[in-house]
């Protein structure tokens, strides 16, 4: 029996005794062991697993033809072992998210256990199957691929019919894009959103046939999938791999790698047509592509503006060698694309903002919040911090791209000024991420993970050009070895794990009953003139569950952010039209008044609405109606403000 045997029965030994033990505390804490047959025969069964688990490395070295035995089973029935390999990752997902089963899968071990098992299961059945290639390699494309299928899986979850918003935000995106066919929706051309644009532009694209609410819930789901595989594939399909187990392998660890941030789509958009795009053997091209990609990242994000001609520019240090020109013409070109490219997106910016119909400082809110610099380390919104979690994610592309940067030899003109692009976007992706407001994931770092995943690449494949040519087919012996994987891997598989919850029960009959009662309170009120706003659940005006004419003003996630921001002159408009009783009827979320400070979880950005929006709201409206179950309430103006009202 080989050492990799010995090691793999193993795992499979701790891994099944870890679901065993877990499924007997589980079944002790329910008070069931004595009463349940079907736990007691879950933990029965698990233990007899580990026992066979166990004996194997005892009977198989006696018995050489039960290990030859399994071997032919195996090469005959390889087929069945292919087709193995594409279930596990989605059984994993239905399971975990199952309203029941799930709450036992909550722990990462867990999920990582049965993944093992099946993923290791897999590799081993088609290394059985197609013994040419080895069972490590076998497992460097199986774990891979199905760690991102069971991550990918999750971006489905929220597709439902349920009738109003899963989360703080979430309808709010479909109401944005759909402003960009107002016209057509609410009868008047609406300003554009201000705010990540492009994300609703392509969110926008449902619009055009009459979609329902699960439609655009299933389209933002693939907007996520489809963009998310698309760009590793490009990074992918730039190495050049020979082979395509290779490609398979590293094409579904780069899935991984980019969903840590997670890195968004709107982005994942400029790296694509970059990666695929650029040709330095066709200058034109090159700078075709990266304004393109500029233009799109001026109706993106501020600090997205440089990402396209910094991915330009990584891709030129690595593929292109200095030879002997000196360092500053070799670094002209990338000069060139830094300012052609900031450039085009500050045109973009300016030309979309004078077409949206906002006020020139509604583009400006980043400027103007708070940088909350201690959630840099572990506080209540990131318990592991940003700082600490982004080390720990990029250390091992980090230690990869140190090794093989010298192995590599490439020069300083080439290997500073790619340290300097990577080390600009992690500054930059540190400085949003500390932004109240910028989230409790790694998600502001996107620029700085893909820069990661492609220097990592090129030096991981051997694909930096040398100064020296070299046949343009070969893979020099430069790549770490085999062992190396399993630490790149570590992390990314322990982020798509990390993802998703049990699915929980939704008051789908009470939620039906809130909007017909919604659409009742709306219609008396409209039909005295009066005005409706919609703070919360705009998307039912949007989606035609309620007809009342839009009232663009003051919807939630702007209202945040213009809070956040400290606009006083919107936040002072907004109180006027409460304190002149301007609405007839307000739908929005449960208000309270409670103040949190940076010791709860978004502790700040509460804060920021408690005294922006809630306060003024409670002080001039009271709740006519609540549905705290499903989070929604109708306001109605005071008979009498609030005393100390502003």
């Amino acid at each position: 029996m080989t050492r990799t045997t010995r090691y793999l029965i193993t795992s499979w030994l701790a891994a099944v005794w870890l679901l065993t033990a877990a499924v007997w505390r589980q079944a002790l804490a329910l008070h069931v062991w004595e009463t349940s047959l079907r736990w007691r025969a879950a933990v029965f069964g698990g233990g007899a697993l580990t026992l066979v688990l166990a004996a194997l490395p005892l009977l198989l070295p006696r018995f050489p033809a039960l290990a030859r035995w399994m071997a032919h089973a195996a090469r005959r029935t390889r087929g069945v072992g292919a087709a193995f390999t594409l279930v596990p990752p989605f059984a994993l997902f239905l399971l975990a998210r199952h309203p029941y089963y799930g709450a036992y899968l909550t722990a990462v071990h867990l999920r990582l256990a049965l993944l093992w098992l099946a993923a290791s299961g897999g590799a081993l059945w088609l290394a059985a199957g197609w013994p040419r290639r080895s069972f490590p390699a076998w497992l460097a494309g199986v774990l891979p691929f199905q760690a991102g299928v069971y991550a990918l899986a999750w971006f489905f979850s929220p597709v439902s019919r349920y009738p109003l918003s899963l989360g703080w935000s979430e309808t709010s995106r479909y109401y944005y894009a759909s402003l960009f066919l107002s016209p057509a929706l609410y009868g008047f051309r609406a300003a554009w959103p201000a705010l990540h644009p492009s994300r609703y532009l392509l969110q926008a694209v449902p619009f055009l046939f009459d979609a329902p609410l699960w439609a655009h819930r299933a389209w933002q789901a693939l907007l996520w999938v489809g963009l998310t595989l698309t760009a590793a594939w490009a990074a992918t399909r730039r190495l050049h791999l020979p082979a395509f187990w290779p490609r398979w392998a590293f094409w579904w660890g780069a899935v991984l790698f980019l969903l840590q941030a997670p890195v968004y789509y709107h982005l994942l958009v400029m790296v694509i047509l970059v990666l695929w795009g650029v040709d330095f053997d066709r200058p034109y091209r090159t700078w075709v592509v990266l304004l393109a990609a500029s233009l799109w990242a001026g109706i993106s994000r501020v600090n997205w503006f440089p990402v396209p001609a910094a991915l330009t520019a990584v891709l030129y240090f690595l593929e292109r060698p200095q030879r002997e020109r000196p360092w500053w013409r070799y670094w002209l070109l990338p000069l060139g694309w830094g300012m052609l490219g900031t450039g085009a997106a500050l045109l973009s910016q300016a030309v979309y903002a004078a077409l949206s119909g906002n006020p020139p400082q509604d583009f400006g809110t980043s400027f103007t919040s708070d940088l909350l610099w201690y959630r840099l380390l572990p506080n209540p919104t990131f318990p592991q911090g940003v700082l600490p979690m982004a080390l720990a994610a990029g250390l091992p592309a980090l230690l990869l791209i140190f090794w093989g940067t010298r192995r590599a030899r490439l020069p300083f003109a080439r290997w500073f000024p790619l340290a300097g692009l990577v080390l600009g976007l992690f500054a930059g992706g540190l400085v949003v991420s500390v932004k109240i407001g910028g989230g409790n994931n790694l998600h502001n770092l996107d620029a700085w993970f893909t820069a990661l995943l492609v220097w990592g690449g090129y030096l991981f494949w051997g694909r930096a050009a040398p100064e020296r040519p070299r046949p343009p087919d070969s893979l020099p012996g430069a790549r770490p070895p085999w062992g190396f994987i399993p630490l790149l891997l570590a992390l990314p598989l322990y982020a798509a794990l990390s993802l998703g919850q049990p699915r929980p029960p939704r008051e789908a009959s009470l939620a039906r009953e809130a909007v017909n009662a919604i659409r009742q309170r709306v219609a008396a009120a409209a039909a005295q003139g009066g005005e409706v706003l919609f703070i919360s659940e705009r998307h039912l005006l949007t989606f035609g569950e309620v007809d009342v004419p839009l009232i663009p003003e003051y919807e939630r996630t702007f209202l945040m952010e213009m809070a956040m921001a400290h606009n006083e002159p919107y936040l002072a408009q907004f109180r006027r039209d409460l304190a002149d009783r301007r609405f007839a009827l307000i739908v929005v979320q449960p208000l309270n008044l409670r103040l949190k400070g940076r010791e709860s979880m978004f502790g700040e950005e509460n804060d920021a609405w408690v005294q922006g929006v809630a306060a003024p709201l409670l002080c001039y409206y009271e709740p006519v109606k609540v549905w705290r179950k499903v989070s929604v309430q109708l306001m109605r103006p005071r008979t009498v403000p609030e005393a100390g009202c502003p």
